[in-house]
């Protein structure tokens, strides 16, 4: 959070009166708040991690702390509970709230449900299904692992024919990787997963049969365990592509197998899609349709802010985003004032 909002939110926590705003928020609008988190994880030397450091949202015990303030001033729900409200079959309990997962990190399991479970907060995890039971990392964290790898040993790689230069400080290696990647989100799919293989290729990196530690994906197993003790599960799509750098048929076997898959392994149905960088121009009108004709009842965007109730849009739904630097002053006044401190 910048200098400014931080400080303010800082003299709001120190008050206690973050609290109290939530709950006159509740008063004045019927919203529903969405919170996004990525991973938990203990670890903050970049140097002794070799993968994308920005993906963890928080400490296991910062964690804690904020699950906890959500349950103390807001009432947890999930989607089904969300739909059925919508569908006039129930009503919402106030200040209603959702936390929310992307991607399927293994550490969801080993580190965030114990924490769900203690406190007692329901949580939704979207899946990217081509990777879950698998020893393969996201194509990101493995594109991630790659640039760092490189730049130990050359000052650039090339990448669909254009030149990055990496560096061989850790900080500035990793500001030149997200350069990378605002590049790579808008190629179209297939040359991206080309330009992957042969990135690979060009530098001769061995992946470890087992995958690596730092960055493993969930087992099914782990998802069917977490499904019987109340954690919901919704798409994130099969291979996490960028929706609309598909082509329509792509785009549609996408929704309909990661739907499906996770149905088969849950027993639940699937009705919400967090589409994969969620930015806007991560989905359109397109992926929209392709969502509805899928069976999907709504869509979670990576859009900051919080959602009207009283004229909501089920296929953009805003989430406010849990970060690394997060600190729990800054979690407070976000909740308490998204707009300004978000």
């Amino acid at each position: 959070m910048p200098g400014k909002k931080s400080f303010l939110a800082k003299i709001l926590s120190q008050t206690g009166l973050a609290p109290s705003f939530v709950r006159l928020r509740a008063i004045v609008k019927a919203e529903i708040t969405i919170l996004a988190y990525h991973r938990v994880l203990d670890q903050w030397d970049e140097s002794a991690f070799e993968f994308d450091i920005e993906l963890i949202s928080a400490s296991v015990q910062d964690f804690e702390w904020q699950m906890r303030y959500v349950r103390e001033c807001y009432s947890p729900i999930t989607f089904r509970d969300l739909i059925a409200f919508l569908d006039g079959q129930s009503e919402l309990p106030p200040r209603p709230i959702l936390i929310t997962f992307d991607d399927g990190f293994d550490d969801n399991y080993f580190h965030a449900f114990p924490v769900l479970k203690r406190v007692g907060v329901p949580a939704t995890i979207f899946l990217s299904t081509g990777y879950i039971g698998g020893t393969r990392t996201f194509w990101y964290d493995w594109l991630c692992h790659m640039c760092l790898r490189a730049s130990c040993s050359r000052p650039s790689i090339i990448f669909a024919g254009r030149e990055f230069p990496m560096g061989t400080d850790p900080s500035q290696c990793r500001g030149n990787i997200a350069e990378l990647f605002k590049f790579v989100k808008r190629m179209q799919d297939v040359a991206l997963r080309a330009e992957l293989l042969k990135l690979e290729t060009e530098l001769q990196l061995d992946y470890p049969v087992e995958g690596f530690t730092q960055s493993r994906p969930l087992k099914w197993e782990h998802v069917r365990e977490m499904a019987n003790e109340g954690i919901e599960f919704g798409s994130h799509a099969v291979t996490h592509p960028i929706l609309t750098n598909l082509t329509r048929q792509k785009l549609h076997e996408e929704l309909l197998v990661s739907k499906l898959k996770i149905e088969q392994e849950t027993s639940q149905r699937t009705e919400v899609i967090a589409y994969p960088v969620g930015e806007d121009f991560a989905f359109d009108g397109a992926v929209v349709d392709a969502a509805l004709a899928s069976g999907y009842r709504m869509g979670a965007s990576y859009i900051s802010g919080v959602n009207n109730l009283e004229d909501l849009d089920y296929f953009r739904l805003k989430r406010l985003h849990v970060e690394r630097y997060t600190s729990r002053s800054d979690f407070q006044g976000m909740l308490a004032f998204p707009r300004f401190l978000a």
